[in-house]
């Protein structure tokens, strides 16, 4: 069976946390979040800025002494006199300003240096989730709720939150010409693939990301992503994800049904993808109503000739099978209606589907 399954869930009930090295929680356990709510802060490590008085001036220890307006351990402010000392009849004055916000961490009259300890503003890390807080401790929060999950293949950018806009271009490609400023602040979705210079005019509107089909890598070169290189990469508050592959291809139906479910609902997008080390995949939650339907197991093909066919049954053959390109696999044989294939078995994914 293929190492990755594609997940598409209604009804998804989730326990998942937040992460964030040096944190603190600022949410209680019990209280309700919605994935724009700040649940965690992170304090990053200080920056030691070295301002040298004697690399300019010629000053004895004295001098120096006299000249400086602050002491150890004070804070500051940026632009604050930290050192001042008049000149011969006002001629001359030497002054140091500070640079950033902080605290003076050194004063060494010896080597005529003041030493800064700046920290950049706690990061603030967000929810994601819609649900209650179950859990917080050291460095993360625990969120408890239910939405609607869809997996993606691949996926460049960051977390993006918005509302789904379906443009319902299942088997169209989106033009640069047709994309307008009403796309500003939406999560487009139901596009097969974009035309070159998409990507880029989308980001230039607002938009916050978009779902297709499949891209070619030369589309997302356009962004400065080099699909090979396998780096995540921030594209500042846009994301874009494919469900299928880099080659032509086709919405599954599972995944089309899921877009017309929940057009104009609230999204939280994942782009993040990591595929040699531990395969993190984008994921998308939708926060709507429930979905009255039922489920069964099934099984989809992820390579050529089948590509993205579904069968209903699967039998594991006990031998290897020799393919007419000279293959020898371990192989299944897969049924729907009364028709039998024999696949290998790392094209097969075992799939849920909804109805």
């Amino acid at each position: 069976m293929s190492g990755f399954n594609q997940q598409v869930i209604f009804n998804y009930h989730f326990k998942n946390k937040r992460f964030a090295r040096n944190s603190v929680a600022i949410v209680k356990e019990q209280q309700s979040v919605t994935p724009m709510s700040v649940v965690l802060e992170s304090t990053s490590n200080p920056d030691y800025i070295e301002l040298s008085v004697s690399k300019h001036y010629q000053l004895s220890k004295r001098q120096f002494v006299s000249g400086l307006r602050v002491e150890e351990n004070d804070n500051i402010s940026k632009d604050q006199l930290l050192f001042h000392l008049k000149g011969f009849l006002g001629v001359g004055s030497i002054q140091l300003k500070s640079p950033v916000d902080g605290k003076i961490f050194v004063l060494s009259a010896d080597d005529q240096k003041i030493i800064l300890e700046h920290r950049s503003p706690p990061r603030q890390i967000f929810s994601f989730y819609q649900g209650i807080v179950v859990g917080v401790g050291e460095n993360f929060v625990e969120i408890e709720g239910k939405g609607h999950y869809l997996q993606g293949v691949y996926g460049v950018g960051g977390e993006v939150y918005g509302i789904m806009k379906n443009l319902k271009l299942y088997n169209s490609t989106l033009l640069c010409e047709d994309v307008t400023v009403e796309f500003c602040g939406y999560i487009l979705v139901g596009v097969k693939t974009v035309e070159k210079g998409v990507l880029t005019r989308l980001r230039e509107i607002g938009a916050k990301g978009i779902i297709v089909a499949y891209l070619s890598p030369e589309n997302l070169s356009e962004l400065g992503v080099d699909v090979s290189a396998n780096v995540s990469i921030d594209l500042n508050g846009f994301a874009v994800i494919l469900t299928e592959r880099f080659s032509e291809s086709s919405f599954q139906k599972r995944v089309i049904d899921f877009f017309e479910a929940f057009d104009g609902c609230q999204v939280s997008v994942s782009a993040f993808t990591q595929i040699r080390a531990g395969s993190t995949r984008p994921e998308i939650y939708v926060w709507g109503p429930d979905k009255a339907c039922c489920s069964k197991p099934a099984f989809r093909v992820v390579a050529d000739p089948y590509w993205n066919e579904i069968f209903e049954e699967m039998e594991l053959l006990s031998n290897e099978t020799v393919f007419p390109s000279g293959i020898k696999a371990s192989s299944c044989i897969l049924k729907k209606n009364g028709q039998k294939k024999t696949i290998p078995g790392v094209n097969i994914e075992k799939i849920t589907i909804f109805s």
